[in-house]
Order: structure tokens, then sequence, then C-alpha cells
């Protein structure tokens, strides 16, 4: 049986697999991720007068937003019957943010704020959010190698 697990962390900077694999089912899922963190969003903000959420909103946004990133992954690998690899993992990432991103684009548009200055922080934004994105999953990988040592198949 061949293995198909990643060979090395530096070796597989390769997207053909994911790009032969990317199907609408990808942006879909993504798209349905994002819309469900927008409406956990709405949903937060509309209780976040209870005690429970009180001074906490952005805290529960954020937690809640990062949990939907490994279930992106979870989700791709019941779809495929395979694991994503790293440019994979990261290209899926940010069809999501991105998706969450126009999601809130559209449900924060203000006829008012379109072009006052927000374009320059909002590519700034995008940027920081690559970037630290692309370090999150480098540490998925080194997560994954530690596992297989192990030969844990968590993910």
């Amino acid at each position: 049986m061949k293995n198909t697990d990643e060979p090395d962390l530096f070796i597989f900077f390769n997207a053909r697999q994911f790009v032969r694999a990317l199907s609408y089912r990808d942006f879909l899922t993504s798209i349905c991720l994002a819309l469900v963190v927008a409406a956990m969003s709405e949903v937060i903000q509309y209780y976040s007068s209870e005690n429970f959420f009180e001074n906490r909103t952005t805290s529960f946004r954020n937690i809640f937003f990062l949990m939907m990133i490994p279930l992106n992954h979870i989700v791709y690998r019941a779809e495929h019957k395979r694991s994503n690899n790293f440019i994979g993992r990261v290209l899926h990432d940010l069809i999501f943010i991105g998706s969450f991103l126009i999601i809130n684009k559209i449900l924060a548009f203000d006829i008012n704020t379109i072009f006052v200055g927000e374009p320059l922080t909002f590519i700034l934004f995008l940027l920081v959010i690559i970037i630290l994105l692309v370090f999150f999953e480098i540490g998925i990988a080194i997560l994954k190698r530690l596992f297989n040592l192990f030969k844990w198949q968590v993910f």
C-alpha cells in the first residue's frame, strides 16, 4: 500500500493535488461555514447585553471563528476521503477567510463608507491574516508530523 501522507513539510509546497480535487464542494463548504460564523456573530451580538456575554463578545466571536478553520479541514477530509496537503490547507483556509470577509462586507455594507480610507486598511488586514494563516498551518503541519510519528491519524 502506497503512503499518501506528506513525505516532508518542505517538499509538499505543490498545489497540484489540491487544485486537481478542487470543486464547487470546497467553495460551498467554505461559504456555508462562513455563513455559520456570521450567523453566530449576529447571535452573540444580539445577546451581548446578557451577563454571560457581557465584555466577552469579541472573544466569543474570535474563538468561534478559529474553531471553524479546523472544522473546514475535517469536512474536507470527510468529503475527499483523504487529508489535504500544506498548500491545499492554506488555500482552503484562504477560501474560507475570503468568503467570511466578503459576507461580512456585504452585511456591513454602508454606501457612505465605501471609499473613505477603508481599502488600504482592508488590504493590510488581509496581508496580516495571510501571514498568520501560513504560520498557523506550519504549526498544524508540524503537529501532524508528530502525530504521524506515533501513528495517530487525527487529521
